[in-house]
């Protein structure tokens, strides 16, 4: 039985997948050689270092110890309320109370007998035929050019 050049090819290929699989590495690209992550770090401190610093001149503003810095721009104080609620980083809910549920001194919840109804918010995502009438299409014959 005589071999073919294929299958000599073909075996050639499985030494060859059986050396990698045995190597155990990650393939991974390095396309600019070796991270020298002490370098990296020090490269970004001190961008952000110096990002700090010209944040500080141009609003007159400490952002490492959020102090404001006196010169062009005067800051000042506003309690949250006075806020606009885009600028919030929560929202605050007023005139609502919390629904009381006793606790035993167990820690379990006590069940008075009442139940407690849970209000669904329905809601459903508006489709863009909502909006307009929708109009069937109409398909218009056009009569066949003379010249064809």
């Amino acid at each position: 039985m005589a071999t073919t050049s294929s299958q000599y090819d073909h075996m050639e290929l499985e030494g060859v997948e059986e050396g990698v699989k045995l190597q155990g590495t990650s393939v991974r690209r390095n396309l600019f050689g070796p991270v020298d992550h002490q370098q990296l770090q020090q490269d970004f401190h001190r961008l952000l270092w110096m990002s700090l610093e010209v944040a500080k001149q141009r609003w007159n503003f400490d952002f490492q110890s959020e102090h404001p810095m006196p010169g062009a721009v005067d800051w000042e104080e506003m309690r949250c309320q006075d806020v606009p609620a885009f600028y919030r980083s929560c929202v605050m809910r007023t005139g609502k109370r919390r629904l009381e549920v006793p606790i035993t001194t167990a820690g379990t919840l006590a069940h008075s007998g009442a139940k407690l109804e849970k209000r669904a918010v329905k809601y459903r995502q508006s489709a863009i035929t909502d909006f307009f009438t929708v109009k069937k299409k109409r398909f218009l014959h056009y009569k066949v050019s003379s010249r064809q």
